[in-house]
């Protein structure tokens, strides 16, 4: 069994904070100016928006808090099913006291509401950092699951 995650970021700067993200080894697009509307904290297109600033290292350290469960459900699935396979896409909203206020299903090809939701569950009851400058944070955070 395979289970693989990566993350995926970019930053909406909204007048607190740095005007740059933290320095990190991740490739990420260039900060949305600070003067465009903030009104909707959806993205248009495929890159998630970040309100607020908080690692990807961090963001990989407290999802990994959950693996055990993560593969729990991912497991408990493929009992009933050998060749249960996809990537998830999870939408995740961290407040800026660092506790999950919503996760979602973004896209998924796993075609397992029942490992879809455990997982989110595991997602739900994580405690991230604060985020710095006290915005709060949304990120799409995918796993890729495989039998073998």
């Amino acid at each position: 069994m395979t289970i693989s995650h990566s993350l995926f970021l970019s930053s909406l700067l909204i007048g607190c904070g740095p005007k740059q993200p933290p320095e990190s080894n991740l490739s990420t697009p260039s900060p949305v100016d600070s003067t465009e509307s903030t009104e909707s904290t959806e993205s248009t297109d495929t890159t998630p928006v970040i309100l607020g600033a908080l690692d990807k290292e961090l963001i990989d350290e407290t999802i990994n808090t959950a693996s055990a469960a993560i593969t729990t459900c991912y497991q408990t699935d493929l009992a009933n099913n050998s060749e249960l396979a996809g990537k998830v896409v999870y939408k995740i909203v961290i407040s800026k006291e660092g506790t999950v206020s919503k996760v979602s299903v973004k896209e998924s090809s796993l075609q397992s509401p029942t490992t879809e939701e455990c997982i989110a569950v595991a997602i739900q009851s994580l405690k991230f950092p604060e985020p710095a400058g006290g915005g709060i944070v949304i990120v799409s955070y995918p796993f890729i699951f495989s039998p073998g």
